[in-house]
């Protein structure tokens, strides 16, 4: 596969670009290995990529990161692309289309879970990361499967009448219903022009992830022509999709993942 002359990537980050370093008592934290980091910044920077995210994170976790991995990238997706991070402009800006949501729904979502769970040490933790955000993540004492399922069954039952979705992930994500980052990618479309100053072109676009929660953004970027790339880790449904869909399978996991697959579009020996 050949160079592309304007690449433009897409990364998830947890269990991905970020590698494992959320813990749980399923899974000890694994530090993020620099000499990858190294590496990948390089292959960005010799290939003039623009690296943008398309994460769960909130807004507020990518300032650092973004500066660091994204280099020219001048926006990236937050929370499944209901908010973005534009970096140049420091600040977060929510999608347009969920302005009544953020302003009438999640205030409802909040003051049920701050009335209904203690607020103590030993409750469970509801990270909000600040106040500007479109959706929000509760934690439990425990970060077990089982202790998340519980709780996540707990939310659905308490926000069972709002328009929401409660879904399970290292914690119990809730955010507006039907919502995937499909929807970063179609925002994507109106960001690219407006900060990075020409249309984006799938056709030359790389979308590295590892979970269902991307299945439908990498239908969409394959549809249109991308490359989208699943490592080892990835969810194996999300593995067959992305063979199916004739995308690359990396043989390594985490960051080692991604790097391999940015060598391998970039037409590069791993």
């Amino acid at each position: 596969m050949g160079r592309l002359s304007a690449p433009v990537v897409f990364l998830d980050l947890d269990d991905c670009a970020a590698g494992a370093i959320w813990p749980s008592l399923d899974r000890p934290r694994q530090p993020f290995d620099r000499a990858v980091l190294g590496e990948l910044l390089s292959e960005f920077a010799s290939s003039g990529a623009s690296v943008h995210f398309l994460t769960n994170r909130p807004s507020g976790q990518l300032a650092i990161v973004a500066h660091m991995l994204g280099g020219p990238a001048r926006y990236h997706l937050a929370e499944s692309g209901l908010a973005a991070w534009l970096p140049d402009e420091n600040r977060a800006a929510v999608h347009p289309d969920y302005c009544e949501f953020v302003r009438d729904i999640l205030p409802e979502v909040l003051g049920r879970l701050r009335g209904h769970f203690s607020l103590g040490w030993d409750a469970p933790l509801i990270e909000e990361f600040g106040t500007r955000l479109a959706t929000v993540t509760v934690f439990p004492r425990g970060s077990g499967e089982a202790e998340v399922q519980a709780l996540c069954d707990r939310c659905r039952e308490l926000l069972a009448d709002l328009p929401v979705e409660v879904r399970q992930g290292k914690g119990v994500d809730i955010g507006p219903a039907g919502v995937s980052k499909v929807l970063g990618c179609r925002w994507a479309e109106e960001l690219h022009p407006q900060l990075q100053g020409g249309l984006l072109d799938w056709t030359q676009v790389l979308y590295v992830e590892d979970s269902l929660t991307g299945l439908e953004a990498a239908r969409y970027i394959s549809r249109n022509g991308g490359m989208i790339a699943a490592v080892a880790n990835a969810d194996p449904e999300f593995r067959r999709a992305v063979q199916e869909l004739g995308g690359l399978l990396c043989c390594r996991s985490y960051e080692h993942g991604v790097l391999e697959a940015v060598r391998a579009w970039l037409g590069k020996t791993t």
